[in-house]
């Protein structure tokens, strides 16, 4: 989608999808702690078991790693495909809304472009860009 929209000449500064589809399982997974910050550093393949576990997403909680990453999205990567979409897209309508609403955002986002992603972010500040086409 990221280079469709690049396409149209539209400004992409990153993406949203399955980093925010980790953090929510993981917030989930991590009730006890729901308040803390969390921090997770994935791929596009992190919503399904990596083959190797030292291939596992990065999670961080209040600064402190987390363990055993994989037993925590267990619930989520057995979910059916509609399911994770419906959170997904739950989870993907929320940075936009917090962006026209002018609220700092502090999230883990993935990179643009299909580029890893998951990085620690704070969107502060943000102005609205011209939306032009390109011709």
């Amino acid at each position: 989608m990221n280079p469709l929209l690049r396409k149209l000449g539209l400004p992409v500064f990153c993406g949203v999808g399955n980093v925010a589809l980790l953090a929510a399982s993981l917030r989930e997974s991590l009730r006890s702690a729901r308040g803390g910050r969390l921090q997770v550093l994935g791929h596009h393949w992190h919503p399904h078991t990596p083959g190797d576990a030292s291939d596992e997403a990065l999670v961080w909680l209040d600064g402190a790693p987390v363990r055993e990453v994989g037993p925590l999205l267990r619930r989520q990567r057995a979910a059916a495909r509609s399911e994770s979409n419906a959170v997904t897209g739950h989870v993907t309508a929320l940075l936009p809304a917090d962006l026209v609403t002018g609220r700092e955002v502090r999230t883990s986002l993935p990179g643009p472009l299909g580029l890893p992603g998951g990085y620690p972010v704070r969107i502060h500040g943000w102005r609205r860009w011209p939306l032009r086409r390109r011709r």
